[in-house]
């Protein structure tokens, strides 16, 4: 493997000034920079990370918090992420989280972060308390990611989910329904409501009132899980109500999909006796039979913009508490139609 010391010889520049140029540092001459960094190109050096740490006392790390269930949705935000991090010479570490306990995974992060030099924080874990946040953003630059806490003193990018999911109902409003159930997650100790779920189920009481519709609590499906037995329960406890819906509406892609399953056991055919929406717009939602009308969040955007926010931090040494909530965009498809009374 190729050292410091092995380009040194063959550009015949000392270790030192190599050395600055491998580290970016501005008193190197462009053209000498420009020579260690081909020659190092040729000889296939590799950095030595822990090195740099040690030096510097910092490294080109960015931490990126992620609840493991969520990894897989938001896959293109962190491609996105990547990329506009490595073009600023940063690396992007993903950290999953424990699945189904918020209060183990809070944890374990702020023990990893004890001690470690990471030179900022993408944070998409919704349960950790203002408090916490705050302090973490006085040690590191900070960005709350698609989930957050309002209360704190960060930058966020996310998704207005409020606007998403009235703009969800309204249109299944505008073809013909106002019995329309919203399928949701329960709240436990260990993973309390998020601030995606709290603004949703606001988003969809509201537009019920805008269209003066008489708000039903019995049309509110809290899930213990998302799994196909507590899904097919609660479709089962739905349509043995006289006053049955004629629409479900998902905070979920993963919900809405096996809320089609869980009709079609039950012998309803989707859209015709009942219209289904999801949320996410994941890939398979136009791969499911019928495609999965769903709302859509821009993914690539949203890495982009929180990856570009926290490299002005990095790089200003300013912290900032700017909000930015990005646009969604409703995809109609096969699992929703027109009500004909």
């Amino acid at each position: 493997m190729a050292t410091i010391k092995d380009i040194a010889e063959r550009t015949g520049y000392s270790i030192a000034t190599v050395s600055r140029a491998l580290n970016n540092q501005r008193n190197v001459d462009e053209k000498i920079k420009k020579k260690i960094l081909q020659t190092a190109s040729e000889l296939n050096y590799k950095p030595n990370l822990l090195g740099q740490i040690l030096r510097n006392n910092t490294s080109n790390l960015v931490l990126c918090t992620t609840p493991s269930m969520a990894s897989g949705l938001l896959y293109e935000s962190f491609i996105s992420m990547q990329e506009t991090l490595n073009n600023a010479g940063y690396q992007l570490l993903l950290y999953p989280g424990v699945p189904d306990n918020s209060t183990i995974q809070s944890q374990s992060i702020l023990t990893l972060l004890e001690g470690q030099l990471i030179s900022g924080i993408i944070f998409t874990i919704p349960f950790l308390e203002s408090s916490k946040l705050n302090q973490l953003n006085q040690k590191y630059p900070l960005v709350q990611f698609s989930e957050y806490e309002d209360n704190a003193k960060t930058a966020i990018v996310s998704v207005d989910y409020f606007e998403a999911v009235r703009e969800g109902i309204d249109y299944l409003i505008h073809i013909g329904h106002s019995r329309i159930a919203f399928i949701t997650l329960n709240h436990t100790p260990t993973s309390p409501i998020s601030i995606s779920m709290l603004r949703k189920e606001l988003g969809y009481k509201y537009a019920l009132d805008s269209a003066s519709i008489p708000y039903d609590p019995n049309l509110i499906i809290r899930l213990d899980s998302s799994d196909m037995i507590h899904i097919q329960t609660a479709i089962n406890q739905l349509f043995s109500s006289e006053t049955k819906p004629t629409a479900l509406f998902c905070i979920s892609d993963v919900i809405a999909s096996r809320c089609l399953k869980a009709l079609e056991h039950s012998g309803l055919k989707v859209p015709n006796d009942c219209s289904v929406m999801g949320f996410d717009n994941t890939t398979f939602t136009d791969m499911v039979s019928p495609s999965l009308t769903t709302i859509g969040s821009p993914l690539s955007l949203m890495g982009k913009r929180a990856a570009e926010l926290l490299l002005h931090q990095i790089e200003t040494g300013e912290k900032t508490n700017e909000k930015i909530l990005l646009s969604h965009k409703l995809i109609i498809r096969e699992s929703t139609s027109q009500l004909f009374s």
